[in-house]
């Protein structure tokens, strides 16, 4: 019984554990450092790969946000921002590929 209460209370855990937002670096070079910044909330990456998936959180609000990623590799910095759908908050998962001149944001709802 103990056992079904504490595995009941993880899987409630993960399942509440907010949106899930996935990062790719689509740049084609490896990246000394990612600066993620949603609303007010900030979170820095370090030695992020070519073409690697990486992931944060952040806390997404009911309203929309704006999201600002900026990165840096080989001495030049590099910054994308545009603003969250007004539903991201309902979002299963939120994925974002981002290069020097694009950016392109998909919801799984």
């Amino acid at each position: 019984m103990k056992k079904t209460v504490l595995l009941t209370g993880i899987l409630l855990l993960v399942a509440c554990g907010g949106t899930k937002v996935n990062f790719n670096n689509g740049s084609g070079m490896d990246i000394e450092t990612v600066t993620v910044t949603i609303g007010e909330n900030t979170e820095t990456f370090h030695d992020i790969q070519a073409n690697e998936t990486f992931g944060t959180k952040i806390a997404i609000s009911d309203t929309a946000q704006p999201v600002k990623i900026e990165w840096e590799a080989d001495g030049e910095t590099w910054f994308m921002e545009y603003m969250l759908i007004d539903r991201a908050s309902e979002a299963k998962r939120i994925s974002v590929l981002f290069a020097p001149d694009e950016v392109s944001v998909n919801y799984s709802f």
